[in-house]
């Protein structure tokens, strides 16, 4: 159907640039408040223009035909077919509904404002226009380069492609791609499904991602992520970009594309700072939640590169071949199915317990690092405990505990060197999990020991045999324990030194590497023009060092050990600590300032977490900022008070770095 022009909808067979004023072709019927439906646009001299108060619906353009959208027109339900065909919207235009295949586009400049398009094979460009509820189908694509894309849904086969302005709720559904490059920002964007991912290149940054299973988030060279939420299932590549304030979900997973995948490589969490560690040099993760009940695992992905994930829980497990007590007699718990019964310790003699689940894992030592942080089991000599306890040597993983005075003892806690050890010939094993209908104290090679309690961990096991289980409940040490966990001091270290005693006793060499323990915690500051300066004096409790002019900042630096290592195993601490630090004052000629950020701040570099409103450790290489007061010319004295510190290990400190991977 082709109508006469109007003012507010104007069709029009001519040439355009003959023509520049769209309400001025010679041909105008003065009439407002216009709707028409049904209009076919065909060739590259037919256009509609549609001008304030002008709404054109379910308009078809093909053939090269064009539909210009000007201050207070619209558009609904265009279909736009075959290449040069295009709906351009200008300031105070709108259109919704709109359909771009076959190489069709729509073009939205400043101003203007498109909802509901879909662009399936077809094209939506962004300008400095604003676009909502986009749907890019397979073969489509959005291109921004400003103005805002908000609620996308980019499905499989389609892309978006940003290189400037803002998108705002993405949904990116498995096979979607969206890329955001140069000043474009993503949003909360949700990347779900497989090959669903969200590529974040030079210049462009993603905040608040939300990556399901299937999904993935690519960090590449000078991209940033930040804020981004790792669902199980879910992965986030990091090609030599950064990312902050990650929360990493058991079952997800992080891929640095930088760090080949190696046997030396290692992680821990402290707080919410996971550290992987690699030779010398040692990569951080700002985490953002509470980790404390979760471990890191690594694996290897498709290229060789690392990939981390956590478990919560302790990997609380036994190795092959250990003797399980049974209602049929000692089994190994390799060859032990679902349904079988087993034996349990209780106060009021044995009872019988139903196996409700097997798993069993494979775990590959990190070998160069040390034996408490590599992955080695633990081996339980043959009359380690007492007589006949246990009755071979028994080997579990560090977490597994021990059931000694009414309490259970992790292993690694009463490791001492000789009847006590880390298997440090075992550099792979397969390990087993057994769990009983209520958590129980098991028979295990003549010694009493836990079985599994589930307390989140069972997704990274496989099940053995015919009968599967398909789910337990997750259960927690307070309410499920067969027997309260054991891990303060007061109650470990005796335990620990009456064993150690007794291999002696017994003549048990002490395989451990010889190794000297300094209380020195050789404390300097460092400027950040490299000047490391020692401490001039010190004053009831208080380092004292004299700093050069115009210095703004220091680190402050120390020897750091974990308390489990530079004091014993049954100490339950292994985070890596340097000095605790109470009250710091700034002494210049003009006045004399009390430094409180070190107190006052969550987040600040090589400070442990916050416990104490007087005190805080350091991680052996703490940043301080001393603000505007320092001194422009002349010299100014910083007092730090030492609270405690030490001992330590007198071994090099590695060397660490912010994770740029």
């Amino acid at each position: 159907m082709r109508l006469s022009p109007r003012k507010d909808i104007l069709v029009n067979h001519r040439n355009p640039s003959r023509y520049p004023d769209p309400c001025h072709d010679g041909l105008t019927r003065r009439q407002h408040n216009t709707t028409v439906s049904g209009l076919y646009i065909s060739g590259k001299n037919d256009y509609l223009i549609v001008n304030s108060g002008g709404t054109a619906i379910k308009t078809t353009v093909t053939a090269g035909g064009h539909v210009e959208v000007y201050s207070g027109g619209r558009t609904i339900s265009s279909i736009l077919t075959v290449p040069d065909t295009e709906e351009v919207i200008y300031s105070g235009g709108t259109a919704t509904g709109t359909i771009a295949t076959k190489g069709a586009g729509q073009t939205v400049n400043k101003g203007g404002v498109a909802s509901n398009t879909v662009a399936s094979n077809g094209n939506q460009f962004i300008f400095g226009g604003s676009s909502f509820n986009a749907s890019i189908q397979s073969g489509g694509k959005q291109t921004l380069t400003s103005g805002t894309a908000t609620a996308n849904t980019v499905t499989s086969g389609g892309t978006v492609a940003a290189t400037g302005g803002t998108t705002v709720r993405d949904r990116i559904q498995a096979g979607g791609v969206e890329t955001i490059s140069q000043n474009a920002v993503a949003s909360g964007a949700t990347v779900s499904g497989a090959a669903a991912r969200l590529n974040v290149s030079s210049g462009g940054r993603a905040v608040n991602t939300i990556v399901n299973a299937g999904g993935n988030i690519v960090v590449g060279s000078k991209g940033i992520a930040s804020g981004t939420t790792i669902s199980s299932g879910g992965s986030l590549v990091i090609q030599g970009g950064s990312i902050t304030d990650t929360m990493l979900v058991p079952g997800g997973q992080i891929d640095i594309g930088t760090l080949d995948y190696k046997g030396n490589t290692a992680a821990k969490i402290v707080g919410n700072v996971l550290t992987v560690t690699q030779g010398k040099a040692s990569y951080t993760i700002k985490l953002v939640g509470d980790y404390s009940q979760y471990h890191a695992h690594f694996s290897p992905d498709g290229n060789g590169k690392t990939i981390i994930s956590l478990d919560k829980g302790a990997e609380v497990c036994f190795l092959a071949d250990t003797m399980i007590r049974t209602t049929t007699g000692d089994m190994p718990v390799q060859d032990i199915q679902i349904g079988a019964e087993v034996l349990a310790w209780t106060p009021e003699g044995e009872q019988v317990r139903p196996v409700v689940w097997v798993g069993r894992k494979h775990a590959i030592v990190r070998q160069g690092l040390a034996p408490d942080v590599a992955g080695y089991p633990v081996r339980i000599c043959k009359n380690a405990i007492a007589d006949g306890v246990p009755s071979k040597d028994l080997l579990v993983t560090p977490e597994h505990s021990l059931f000694i005075d009414g309490g259970l003892i992790p292993a690694r806690m009463l490791v001492n060197g000789r009847s006590i050890i880390y298997e440090t010939t075992i550099t792979s094993y397969d390990y087993f999990h057994i769990e009983t209908d209520v958590h129980s104290v098991l028979t295990s090679d003549g010694m009493l020991t836990e079985s599994y309690l589930n307390t989140g961990n069972r997704d990274g096991f496989t099940q053995d045999g015919a009968v599967v289980s398909l789910s337990s409940p997750v259960r927690t040490w307070e309410a499920d324990a067969a027997a309260p966990l054991t891990v303060s001091r007061n109650k470990v270290e005796p335990v620990h030194h009456a064993l150690a005693e007794r291999a002696m006793n017994l003549g048990f060499d002490d395989v451990r590497d010889a190794r000297a323990v300094v209380t020195d915690p050789d404390l300097h500051v460092i400027t950040p023009a490299g000047k490391v300066i020692r401490q001039s004096r010190e004053s009831n409790g208080r380092a004292i060092f004299t700093l050069p002019s115009n210095v703004r900042s220091v680190s402050l630096v120390s020897r750091a050990a974990k308390p489990s290592d530079a004091i014993g195993p049954f100490v339950d601490d292994r985070r890596e600590l340097g000095v605790l630090v109470g009250n710091i004052t700034l002494y210049t000629p003009e006045n004399t300032r009390t430094i409180t950020s070190h107190l006052e701040e969550t987040d600040l570099s090589g400070w442990a977490d916050k416990e104490n409103s007087a005190i805080r450790w350091t991680l052996g290489d703490a940043q301080l900022d001393l603000g505007s007061s320092a001194v422009e010319h002349g010299m100014s004295l910083l007092a730090v008070e030492i609270v405690a510190g030490g001992p330590y290990i007198d071994q090099p400190n590695t060397e660490v770095s912010a994770l740029q991977a």
